[in-house]
This record gives structure tokens, C-alpha cells and sequence, in this order.
């Protein structure tokens, strides 16, 4: 499948995310590997290795590239066979980047695990021109690199305002076995008095509405997580730089929050025309 997504969303979080969680979340044995794709062009050798050193091989090195492709087919078997079962998700961070070369490295890299009995499953992940793929292909008739890497799609956005609230209250939970979150260090005194970054959650909603209203955008706003994480930081500094009473976190600390964090300029970006301001995100 491919999913493509605006910059700053998290993507490459949720990448790592995936990577460290399906075995968990599927149930059952599978070998999860992140490839990391470039920016720059670069030569086949060049290709198999990096996708070896990404997949935790470092026997990278050897003259012929025929070599190469069979350690990483090698390792990648041998991986998920290791771990109780014969499938492997490979994620592709950085999707856009792939030339048309490239793709039928991949093309050449399913066949020779299905070879070796391995059941394999790709994701692309990347930006927005990681959409016009399929069309690209299709008119050259490339089916069967559509059929393998393009059966289902999915739009990676930015967080609805409808559930910004639920995703600032995970920024208050505690990590492992601390009885306080991350950020009560640097707020001691508020914290203990009870403030929560959360309880500016309705306030940074109405401050981002007001922003967008300015800009004239009446369709949703969807918040980068960058972004997002950028504006409470801002604000944890204001309040540890102020020492203030929790009362005292007004709407003018979130205004200067949001606009440090600078979402006001690239908002546009981020509009969501299948949603209304004021609706519940779509389903994914």
C-alpha cells in the first residue's frame, strides 16, 4: 500500500512507530524493517547497501552486486524466520524519493522473497507526490508495479481540532513507571498546583479557529504534529520563564504560542476540504 501525507505531520514518527509495534499489535511473528529513502540519487550498489545497513545487516561490502541482493533477501528471511514466521512488512520512509529504477529494485526484492518462501508486504510512505504514482505508471503501463505497491492508498493528516484535545492529554500522562510527565520539572510549582497542559486544550482550539477565520478558511484546519508540539513548548516556556499561578495561562500566552510556533503562515496548507471547521474527522 501507499500512504502519503503533508511534511511536518509525523510521518517518519509513525513510521519508527510501526516498526516497534505491529509484531505487538498484529498478534502473531512478523519482521518489521524501516528503509529510509534519500533524497539524492544513487547508484544500485549504493541502493543495496543502505537498504542492508537499514535492515540491521553490516556485511555491506562486496564487489558484486548480485552479492548484495542476496544478503538482503538473506537477512530479511532469515529475520522473520527467526522471530516464529515467514512474513515481513517492509516500511519505506521517504517514498517520494524513489526513482523508477528503484521500484523495480523492490519489484525484484518481493519476488525473491516470495522465492524464499517469505510472505512480504510493503508500505510507501512519503509526501503528496508519492500520489501521482499511479497514474505515472499506469500510463507506461507499469501494472504490475501499481498491482504490487499501489493496491490500497491512504491520506496521512494532520490532527483534526476535534481531537486535538485527546492528543495534548498524552503529553500529560506519565512515561513508564514516573509519577510525573515529562514536562513537570520545568514547571514544578504550577504542576503541583494542579495545571495541566491540557486544560489549555479548549483555549488553543478557539485561538486557531480565530486565526483561521482572519485568513479567511471556513473548511477544517488539520494541525501539523510538529506544529503542535512547537505551540505547547512555547507555552511550558512562557510558563516556567513567568512562574505564574495556573489561573494566570490566559489566551494571550496561546496566542503567542501558536504564532511562535509559525502554523499561522502555512496554514493553507493544512485546510482539509472534506471537513467543515466544526466537524468530527472522517474515519480513516
Amino acid at each position: 500500500m501507499a500512504v502519503d501525507g503533508n511534511q511536518r505531520c509525523g510521518k517518519t514518527h509513525a513510521c519508527l512507530y510501526l516498526r516497534d509495534t505491529l509484531a505487538e499489535t498484529m498478534g502473531y511473528p512478523v519482521a518489521t524493517f524501516l528503509w529510509s529513502i534519500p533524497e539524492f540519487a544513487s547508484t544500485e550498489r549504493d541502493f543495496q547497501q543502505e537498504r542492508l545497513r537499514d535492515s540491521g545487516c553490516q556485511a555491506i561490502s562486496h564487489r558484486d552486486i548480485a552479492v548484495l541482493r542476496g544478503r538482503l533477501y538473506d537477512h530479511i528471511a532469515e529475520t522473520a524466520i527467526a522471530m516464529g514466521g515467514r512474513r515481513a512488512i517492509i516500511v519505506v520512509d521517504e517514498a517520494q524519493n524513489l526513482t523508477r529504477q528503484q521500484y523495480h529494485y523492490l519489484h525484484h526484492c518481493d519476488n525473491n522473497l516470495e522465492q524464499r518462501k517469505i510472505r512480504p508486504f510493503f508500505i510507501l510512505i512519503g509526501q503528496p507526490e508519492l500520489r501521482t504514482m499511479t497514474s505515472s505508471w499506469t500510463q507506461s503501463n507499469g501494472h504490475q508495479v501499481v498491482g504490487r505497491f499501489f493496491t490500497r492508498r491512504h491520506e496521512y493528516k494532520g490532527i483534526a481540532l476535534a481531537d486535538l484535545p485527546r492528543i495534548v492529554e498524552a503529553f500529560d500522562e506519565p512515561l513508564g513507571d514516573a509519577d510525573e510527565t515529562t514536562y513537570a520539572h520545568a514547571v514544578q510549582r504550577v504542576y503541583k498546583a494542579g495545571w495541566r497542559l491540557s486544560h489549555e486544550s479548549k483555549t488553543l482550539v478557539e485561538v486557531i479557529k480565530a486565526i483561521a477565520a482572519k485568513h479567511n478558511i471556513t473548511n477544517g484546519i488539520r494541525v501539523p504534529m510538529q506544529s503542535l508540539r512547537a505551540m505547547l513548548l512555547s507555552i511550558l516556556f512562557q510558563v516556567a520563564e513567568a512562574e505564574c499561578d495556573p489561573g494566570s495561562v490566559g489566551r494571550k500566552m496561546i496566542l503567542k504560542a501558536v504564532r511562535e510556533s509559525a502554523f499561522p503562515s502555512v496554514m493553507s496548507y493544512y485546510v482539509d476540504p472534506s471537513m467543515d471547521e466544526d466537524d468530527e474527522p472522517q474515519a480513516a
